[in-house]
Formats: C-alpha cells, structure tokens, sequence
C-alpha cells in the first residue's frame, strides 16, 4: 500500500506529533522527545503500510489518549494545579451558565 503520500503522512505527522509534545513536562521531553518522535514515526509508517488512513488514525488516537490521560495530568501535576480544582472550576462554569441560559419562551 507504498504511494506517493506515505512521506507527506509520516512527515506531517511527526511534525504535528512534535507540537503536542509540548504538552509533556519539560523533564520527560528534554529525556525523551527524541526516541517518542521515532517511534511515533515508525508506528506511523507501519500504520501506513498495514491498513492506510485507518490505520493512521489509530495511531493518532492512541497518541491522543496517552496525550490526555498521561502528559496532560503530568503537566498539570508539575504546575501544582490539582485536576480536581480545574474539574470543579469547569462544572461551576457551567452549571453559571445553565442557569443564566432563560429556560422556554420568552416573556412577552
């Protein structure tokens, strides 16, 4: 399944995978950035050639998920800012403007 879009797909990728390691604690990336990028490129590549574009969203999937539910925590660890604070803050936003929102028809 080689054509002439596997270099685009794998090169676009990994630049697209490089900006959401941005969102690792520095301490992880400046050990590890560069062996992520090549495995997340050789899994983009076999990806490729095993299955096509399904098989690239997969990756993609599994490396958004690792982003949300490692590095992202991971982050907010090392800002000292407790998830549950954030999660609270989101839930009060909107239960704001749940009842802000005027519920039926407007009054004539």
């Amino acid at each position: 399944m080689q054509t002439s879009q596997t270099p685009f797909l794998v090169h676009s990728g990994c630049f697209a995978y490089r900006i959401l390691l941005l969102w690792y604690p520095s301490s992880l990336r400046s050990r590890f950035q560069q062996e992520m990028l090549a495995v997340f490129e050789d899994q983009l590549r076999g990806a490729w050639q095993l299955s096509g574009y399904r098989g690239v969203l997969e990756s993609w999937w599994r490396a958004l998920l690792e982003l949300l539910c490692l590095a992202l925590p991971a982050r907010l660890d090392a800002l000292r800012i407790p998830a549950v604070s954030i999660l609270l803050s989101l839930l009060l936003t909107a239960l704001f403007f749940a009842n802000v929102i005027p519920q039926g028809p407007c009054p004539k």
